[in-house]
């Protein structure tokens, strides 16, 4: 999986929009699909939420999405709704279950 989303980071820059983005979204769902047992995932640096918003509509799992930035969080939130679960937290804060 660590190369399917080094491959998105490295093309996309944490944006997934058009084909491209879409491609490499099924790469990291394919990944992850292979891991038994899988019903929710957390992604830590989520930007605008492009990617969680893809992993919602896509693979169907519940997402919880982290990032330092309130106004980056404002944006996803925007973008995506409510039907993923934003924090805005530094990666190295301790999580809520």
């Amino acid at each position: 999986m660590t190369q399917a989303y080094q491959e998105y980071s490295y093309h996309s820059a944490g944006n997934v929009s058009g084909k491209v983005g879409e491609q490499l979204v099924k790469k990291v769902l394919f990944e992850i699909k292979k891991i038994p047992g899988i019903q929710s995932i957390c992604e830590l640096g989520c930007g605008n939420g492009g990617l969680a918003d893809l992993l919602v509509r896509q693979g169907g799992y519940t997402i919880t999405a982290v990032d330092a930035s309130e106004s980056g969080i404002q944006v996803a939130r925007k973008n995506c709704g409510d039907k993923i679960r934003f924090i805005q937290t530094g990666i190295d804060a301790s999580l809520p279950h």
